[in-house]
Parts: structure tokens; sequence; C-alpha cells
């Protein structure tokens, strides 16, 4: 795991740390299935700044993105996540194979 640069550190750890919340996280696996969709503080119960400051904390990560239409936001999986997406999963099958080595 020490051969990860300080960059690919921080990115993994805006990651970690975005996804952390159970409401950001619901959010950010809806668009993994759906694509691209609304997203409404009515489905979470929560107020609209609560949803505002989730959305902007995923926006921050570059985990999603958003297309204005009118007045209408739609959310959609950023496009520099696949890089993410990559260094995600060479990161868990990296610490996989130390596992079984242990």
């Amino acid at each position: 795991m020490d051969n990860l640069s300080a960059l690919s550190k921080k990115r993994l750890l805006t990651f970690f740390q975005a996804l952390a919340d159970p409401i950001r996280l619901d959010i950010f696996l809806c668009l993994l299935e759906e694509k691209q969709r609304r997203v409404t503080e009515n489905k979470y119960h929560i107020s609209k700044s609560t949803l505002s400051h989730h959305i902007k904390v995923l926006k921050n990560a570059k985990l999603i993105a958003v297309q204005k239409e009118g007045t209408t936001h739609i959310y959609s999986i950023h496009p520099d996540f696949k890089a993410n997406r990559e260094l995600l999963f060479t990161v868990l099958k990296g610490r996989e194979e130390t596992l079984y080595e242990e």
C-alpha cells in the first residue's frame, strides 16, 4: 500500500469521507443503478439545506455531476469516477492479497 502516491491517497480519503454518510452513500448507489435522476429531500426526510450539503460533498469529491434542465437538477455519476473506481479496486485488490498472505 506504500506504493500509492500522496495524490492517490488524498483521492481515496476524499472518496471514503464523502461516502461515509448513509444518505450520501444511498444517493451514490442509486445513481450507480439508475444512471441519472432527480434527488429530493422528501425521500430522505431531511431539509433542502441538508440535502444541498450532501450533494455538495458528493460533487466536491467528484462522485456526482449535475445537469440543469430548467429549474430541475438531474444528477449522475461524475465522468471522473471511472479513474477513482479503478484506483479503489486496485487498492482493495492489493489489500485482499495482503490479507490472504498473512
